[in-house]
């Protein structure tokens, strides 16, 4: 059948030696400790085989989320490392995957490069498709980046399953931003907001939270509203430069994310894929949103809570 190349390359710097670097992707013995997609199927079977670092080397896996397939070592030489992979499940598939490892200094500039294809009559969802595994290199090259530097990932992920949410008042700064730049940002206007919880008499909130009313997956712009969280108190000011509205009462997907956040994108793919897997739809009359379970300020970055809800119905 033919099929539309697509091919995907992410790379990210890591403060390690190469050798120990090239010796941890080497070991499918590592791999739950840094894969992305295991990291979001806690419950996938996974047999390995073969000696570490040699050709061959295979790790097979099977799970409710991420299907099965084999990944096999195929080349092991001085700054690259080359596997096969073979999809069976959901769909039957093959794909190179490549990661280029160069030294630079006291760092490593590690290249993760995959080729692969889509089915011809699916065309359409090319832009999408490449769109989601970049998401899931990066994911997995930051997972890659910790357990290389500090020998641990800090992204526990509980998965609340469907939940009911009541409605919310809410008032906030509304912005557009890209996913690149989105902590900053936040940073920035959650700062003016405690500011202003003082200087200009906002309300003290039951909680603190991240509307996403509108996110282009592809280019990564979005809308997004910094907001005050009440489901009691009704009656909110009005104040330049904020903007005020309720969320209905509504059903969602719930999972708590705990650690830094650079590392919240696990929570949302796992999310999206629970609603994917129980053939969910996503409620486009909500806007996704994020809860603040504790404040950065107070914890070390490695204990920061927070809790992604994905509106479906």
């Amino acid at each position: 059948m033919f099929k539309i190349p697509i091919q995907i390359s992410r790379n990210i710097t890591i403060q390690k030696d190469a050798e120990s670097l090239k010796n941890i992707v080497s070991d499918f013995n590592t791999w739950s400790l840094w894969s992305p997609w295991l990291a979001i199927d806690e419950k996938a079977q996974v047999k390995i085989s073969g000696e570490p670092h040699q050709k061959n080397h295979k790790q097979e896996w099977n799970g409710e989320v991420i299907g099965t397939g084999e990944v096999i070592l195929q080349n092991n030489s001085k700054q690259e490392l080359t596997f096969d992979l073979n999809f069976f499940k959901p769909f039957k598939s093959h794909a190179k995957a490549v990661y280029k490892i160069i030294p630079d200094g006291e760092n490593v500039n590690l290249t993760w490069q995959m080729d692969t294809g889509l089915p011809f009559f699916l065309f359409f969802f090319k832009k999408m498709m490449i769109a989601h595994l970049n998401m899931d290199f990066d994911r997995g090259l930051k997972r890659l980046k910790d357990f290389s530097e500090k020998g641990v990932v800090h992204s526990k992920l509980i998965n609340e399953g469907l939940q009911d949410k009541m409605a919310t008042h809410f008032i906030g700064i509304k912005r557009t931003s890209n996913i690149s730049e989105l902590a900053k940002v936040l940073n920035e206007d959650f700062a003016t907001i405690m500011k202003d919880i003082e200087a200009r008499n906002l309300p003290v909130p039951e909680f603190m939270f991240v509307q996403y009313p509108k996110l282009d997956p592809i280019t990564g712009d979005l809308e997004y509203i910094a907001s005050l969280g009440f489901h009691y108190l009704t009656d909110l000011p009005e104040l330049n430069s904020y903007t005020k509205g309720i969320i209905p009462a509504h059903k969602c997907i719930e999972v708590k994310h705990f650690g830094p956040y650079y590392h919240i994108a696990n929570a949302w793919a796992l999310a999206s894929s629970y609603m994917r897997r129980n053939k969910f739809n996503f409620d486009k009359s909500i806007p996704m949103y994020e809860i603040y379970l504790n404040n950065p300020k107070f914890v070390e970055e490695k204990d920061i809570q927070t809790a992604i809800h994905l509106p479906v119905f």
